[in-house]
């Protein structure tokens, strides 16, 4: 599960490369590394991680799958909706697919429309 920080985070140099390495890890890393790698970006709050987590979904691995869809609750990034909810429908599993439904309903929880 995702840990969260409330300490402040600077981006300097250091942290950019390190940054540029997680992006890394979410493409070419092993299941392992890729849970690392979304738990230290969103401890970090990298901006450019919700759109790269969210290929994720879509991982072989369910695991990487679950810890993407918290990622992107965690984040706000309520952009991508549709492709949770997607997810959330396809996934065979019960176990993952009752907690994807919990992250898309939370998920969907902060979208709103002007209907209401």
């Amino acid at each position: 599960m995702i840990l969260i920080s409330s300490a402040e985070v600077l981006f300097d140099e250091n942290l950019r490369k390190k940054e540029s390495e997680l992006y890394s890890n979410l493409i070419f890393g092993n299941s392992q590394e890729k849970l690392k790698a979304i738990n230290k970006l969103v401890e970090i709050r990298s901006w450019g991680a919700k759109e790269r987590i969210t290929g994720l979904l879509r991982d072989n691995d369910p695991e990487v799958r679950l810890s993407a869809a918290q990622a992107i609750v965690e984040l706000e990034h309520t952009a991508a909706i549709k492709d949770l909810q997607s997810i959330y429908l396809w996934e065979k599993d019960l176990k993952y697919k009752n907690e994807l439904k919990k992250f898309y309903k939370q998920l969907a929880g902060m979208c709103y429309t002007l209907d209401d």
